[in-house]
């Protein structure tokens, strides 16, 4: 793809060039020409970034989200007791700061997928998970063979 762009701009330069030639103004010059689109095009991927939205943005007020940032570890998890409180906004992060991979799965709390930022391939694109429970306790592992077992649990309590 690389090499039909390259090909591609040259063409187009030398047919601008020729177009202009008869023009000896320097905005006519295929040069000048040429660094504008490049500005164009560097300011563009510059800036696009900053107004984009993306489809799964959340258009809730974020400043009532709290950031739950749980730590995977060989073989650990940090906090390894979270208390909660029925009807928060809760954004959780697994920062794994371990050797090998781990993951985390909450088990007895019902959730449907929105939007969920991972290397892991489950067979989904990032996507988002939105979990609804009632109060009470919830035991979060992780499921990669043996860990849960090594210790790799943690609690949640959530209370009205």
């Amino acid at each position: 793809m690389f090499v039909l762009f390259i090909a591609t701009t040259l063409i187009l330069f030398r047919m601008i060039h020729q177009e202009f030639i008869k023009t000896k103004g320097w905005l006519g010059h295929p040069g000048v020409i040429t660094f504008a689109f490049a500005l164009f095009i560097t300011v563009y991927n510059q800036i696009g970034p900053l107004t984009s939205t993306s489809p799964f943005q959340n258009n809730n007020d974020n400043m009532n989200t709290k950031n739950l940032v749980i730590q995977a570890d060989e073989f650990s998890f940090s906090p390894n007791q979270v208390d909660l409180t029925a009807g928060e906004t809760i954004k959780i992060t697994l920062d794994n700061i371990g050797e090998v991979e781990h993951d985390l799965e909450v088990i007895g709390m019902e959730a449907e997928v929105e939007e969920m930022s991972s290397s892991h391939d489950h067979h989904q694109e990032d996507s988002q998970i939105h979990i609804h429970s009632n109060p009470g306790k919830y035991r979060y592992i992780c499921t990669i063979p043996w860990h849960a077992e090594s210790g790799m649990s943690g609690m949640i309590e959530i209370v009205s």
